[in-house]
Order: structure tokens, then sequence, then C-alpha cells
């Protein structure tokens, strides 16, 4: 009789019971809300649940990636900066992708006198820099190539031609920009343009299946890495703008006359942060969360009493689950910033950047684990693990890696958490 009766609770309804009241009850009685708010007559929670706790730490390991000295950590789409800050080096790289409504203002009869790249005002000096810097700060511009932007190094010097130093404009005018001294470049730019123009001639098909055409047929990317050779980091607003200066000679009323135009093609920006060697030593073995270098805290949790416990109760259905820090140590340059952190678990160790990026990525198409540190005093951090742990209800692995990352958006300052050793709790159930 007792389990038609339970029936009439149903489980969403009780899991709904759970996230309202409760969210893991924070510290202790993992689900005592559920409960509470349930009718005692119509559900036998000695029967159907068992709330697990472990009052010691699961912790067994606990260290931060990278490791060693890796390009696969600190990329940022979509920011731009330059120079270095608290052991972190940053480049920033611009990738301009000719298009066709860039590429068609141009012709054979246009003579191109310079290529000069503008950078848009830096920003806010709170947030964006950390130390003044000069009208004639060492913004250098260097040449890099596809996935080259991930490995450069600062001070590349003869590892990358340099192209170029960037300079403020003028008082009026704070913007800064570099004009590209490397002739063979600018003429390869150039000529990209005018290569256009004569794909779009020569395809057959439509106007837009021209365009696919010859945007599929042209490498049309030209990346732009930008160094801050000063002991500075400065964070600039916008992707830069690539401006051509071209002239052409037009006859009016019977005179050779010198027509001359300025177009621009704004550029898509990225930054990659990479600590120094001495830094990634420091860091490595501890639970350090970083920002600007993506540095990802790892804990090697063990589970083996929470398979053992349903092993040996009969609870073998999990209801919810949550890995409990009991505060954290939060860096900020900005107290009111308060950070985004990816989590999510796993039961293998994945050290690589890259790999690690795609199985974030992947988490996030179907699930989005972020939990917002609220205050650098945070007393204690819930984090719901039963969505991951969903998975291994069968194969019940003994250690599984907790994966912590920072991914605030709009920072441009340090964020760090050092965390501490975590506990863990969860609600079994009998009930499928």
């Amino acid at each position: 009789m007792q389990k038609k009766v339970f029936q009439l609770l149903s489980l969403p309804t009780i899991m709904l019971l759970f996230i309202v009241c409760s969210k893991l009850d924070q510290y202790t009685g993992v689900g005592s809300e559920v409960v509470e708010e349930a009718d005692p007559k119509l559900v036998n929670f000695e029967k159907n649940f068992f709330a697990y706790a472990t009052d010691t730490l699961v912790a067994e390991e606990c260290f931060s990636l990278p490791g060693t000295p890796t390009p696969r950590f600190g990329h940022h789409y979509g920011k731009l900066a330059a120079g270095s800050k608290d052991g972190i080096d940053v480049y920033g790289y611009t990738e301009f992708i000719l298009t066709y409504e860039f590429a068609v203002k141009f012709d054979t009869a246009d003579v191109l006198d310079s290529i000069v790249f503008v950078y848009d005002t830096i920003g806010d000096t709170a947030l964006a820099r950390n130390d003044a810097i000069a009208d004639s700060a060492g913004f250098g511009l260097f040449r890099c190539y596809g996935e080259d932007k991930y490995n450069m190094q600062a001070g590349v010097g003869a590892a990358a031609a340099d192209i170029g130093m960037l300079k403020v404009i003028s008082a009026d005018d704070p913007r800064y920009a570099g004009r590209l001294v490397d002739s063979v470049l600018s003429d390869s730019i150039f000529d990209l343009c005018l290569a256009y123009n004569d794909c779009f001639s020569d395809a057959e098909g439509s106007g837009n299946e021209k365009k696919v055409y010859c945007d599929t047929t042209l490498n049309r990317s030209i990346f732009i890495a930008l160094f801050n050779t000063d002991d500075s980091l400065a964070w600039f607003k916008f992707a830069p703008a690539m401006v051509l200066h071209t002239h052409h000679v037009e006859n009016v009323n019977d005179t050779d006359t010198i027509i001359t135009r300025t177009d621009s093609l704004r550029g898509i920006s990225g930054i990659v942060a990479r600590e120094t060697d001495y830094l990634i030593s420091s860091l490595a073995p501890h639970p350090v969360s970083t920002w600007l270098s993506q540095r990802t805290a790892v804990f090697k949790l063990d589970l083996a009493s929470l398979w053992d416990t349903v092993a040996s109760t009969g609870f073998n259905e999990m209801l919810s689950a949550a890995v409990v820090f009991d505060g954290m140590k939060l860096t900020t340059d900005n107290n009111d910033t308060t950070p985004a952190v990816f989590y999510f678990l796993s039961d293998e160790l994945i050290t690589d950047g890259n790999e690690l990026d795609d199985r974030i990525d992947t988490i996030n198409k179907y699930y989005s684990p972020v939990i917002t540190v609220k205050s650098p005093d945070s007393d204690t951090l819930v984090l719901p693990v039963d969505y991951h742990l969903q998975h291994y209800l069968t194969s019940k692995p003994q250690f599984f890696y907790l994966y912590l990352r920072i991914t605030s958006d709009d920072v441009y300052g340090k964020q760090e958490i050092l965390w501490y050793k975590p506990r863990f709790k969860a609600v079994l159930t009998t009930i499928k």
C-alpha cells in the first residue's frame, strides 16, 4: 500500500520542492526542507530517502592547471590588451578578414600610399591599466600566422617581423596608431584586395555565389599581434581598424587630378595571457583559479564511501548532490565584481587546455554549471553536482576530478580564488 500512496507525490514535485526550499541546505541536513514541506502521511522518508554527508574532507589531492608552461591556457576572445601584470604576460592579436564589400573599393588604377592600424582609446584607468602609459608607449606590432597567434612570446624580436609601433595620434585624438613599415606585407595586403576583385569577376553564378566561392578559395585572413614592452597592462575598448590610404589619377576638366581615398576594415581581436615560469611553479601545487591566465583549480575527490553506501543500503538513485566549500580566499582589483565560476566533475584528469576548453564547450551546450561568488568573505559555496554524477551511477568510479574556472565576462583586472578543501553531500533514494 505504501508504494501506491507514494506515487501521489511525483519525483519532479519532490525535486521542485527540494530546489525551491533548500538548494542543498547550504550547510547541513541536505534535503531536510523536503521532509518538512511534504506530507509525512504520503511519503515514508526513512524507507525512500537517505541523506549522505561526509563530515571529513573528500579531497585526496588539490592542485591547479597548467602545471608546466603551455600556450593552451589564457585565451580570451573579443578582448584586446597588451602588457604584463602580476607575473602574467599578455599580448593581443587581431584577425582582419578581407570581405567583398571592402575589396570592391579598389582596382588596378589605385596606388597604395600606406596602411595604418588604429587602436581605440584605452579604457577606464582604474580598471584597464595598472600604470600610467606615456604617449610613446612601447606598443609593438608583429605579423603572426593562424595558430601561431597562440604561441607568440613577449619580446619575440627576431622570432617575428617587427612591422610597426603605436603612438598617440595627437593631443586632440587620444587613439593609438601605427603605420605598417613592412612594404612587402603592405603590398601583399593590397594585392589580396585586387585578387579578390579578379576572383569575383571571373567566378560564375549570382553575386552571392561569387562571394561564397571567393571567400572559400582565397586566404583572406591577416593576423597582427600587439605587444607592450613597458611594464604595464593596457586594455583597449575595441578591436582595431586597418586603414588603407590610396590615390588614383582622374581626368577632371581635361586636367589630371589626384584623388585620395581612405578605407578601413575592422578586425576581430583576442588576447593570450601566459604566466611566467616562476608563477606557474608557484601556483601549480595549489587549488587556484585565475581569470586572466585561465588557471583552473582541480580537486581529486574520493567518493568510494558514497558508492559503498549505495551498495549497502539499497538507495541506488541520486536525487541531489553537492560539493560544499566552507570558505575561500578571493583576490580582486575591484571589490564590486562578483566572479562567475564554471565547474564540472569528470572521472578523467584533463591537463591539456584545448581539451579542457572542448569539454567545457560541450557541457555548456546541455547544461551551464556556473556559480557566482558573491563576496570575498563568502562563508560557504555550494556546487550542485547531481547532473554530473548521474552519468556514473552504473560505473561508480572511486575518483572524480572537480574543475573550477573563473569565466566572468566584463573583467579588466585581477580575479583570483584560492579554494579551501570541500565536503560532499547527497540525497539518495529508492525511487526511479
